[in-house]
């Protein structure tokens, strides 16, 4: 439903328009958690019809819900589906003025997640009342352990280039010669010491291989 090869990860608005436009809900908000700063942040808006929500998405993307706050806060906090059938009687939705000017009723969220470990959420809303049937329910919960999988995998990905960045620039700037060797023995990175160490006269690889190799 999400990806079309294993090795790809959707965009936080690939997924809000699918999820979106199949469910059939006016609007969706992607929510991710910002680790350091322990907030939700918007990631994402998407509506079918742009101009529709104009102020709801400018309150959205400008909030940050700790846990346990709004709508999104309440879905990370309790790791589970959280519907608000009439956002005009919830107590604990903090953009209820804004959503009530642009007459969204109904909104619904659930965690994106891996074993206990909540990484977003997906918010979404309707201007008409929307019922929440167990099995919908039930999908939703393991649609956000599906794309929390991905998100995993992709924060990974992205953890591991700035790790190498990080080792890179560390390495130039190291006046001790560092290399790393693949497991057939090539060269795969060397730093501007290596080259003092094993060639102090200055003289390279050009003199390495002219000279037959022979130190």
């Amino acid at each position: 439903m999400l990806i079309d090869a294993e090795s790809e990860i959707p965009s936080a608005l690939a997924t809000l328009q699918l999820l979106v436009t199949r469910l059939d809900w006016n609007l969706g908000v992607f929510w991710i958690v910002n680790e350091i700063r322990m907030v939700l942040e918007c990631s994402d808006f998407y509506s079918p019809t742009p101009d529709r929500f104009p102020d709801f998405q400018t309150v959205s993307r400008a909030r940050h819900f700790a846990f346990g706050q709004g709508l999104p806060g309440s879905a990370w906090q309790s790791r589970t589906v959280v519907h608000y059938p009439d956002l005009s009687l919830a107590q604990n939705f903090p953009r209820l003025s804004v959503a009530a000017s642009e007459h969204l009723r109904t909104g619904v969220a659930f965690p994106l997640y891996v074993g206990k470990r909540v990484l977003g959420i997906i918010e979404m809303f309707n201007a008409e009342p929307r019922d929440l049937a167990p099995a919908t329910q039930e999908f939703l919960v393991a649609l956000g352990g599906q794309i929390g999988v991905f998100l995993e995998r992709f924060y990974a990905g992205r953890t591991l280039q700035a790790a190498d960045a990080q080792f890179v620039l560390l390495a130039e700037a190291a006046s001790l010669a560092i290399f790393t060797i693949d497991d057939q023995s090539n060269i795969l990175f060397a730093n501007p010491a290596v080259e003092k160490v094993f060639w102090p006269q200055g003289r390279g690889v050009d003199w390495w291989e002219a000279d037959g190799g022979d130190a």
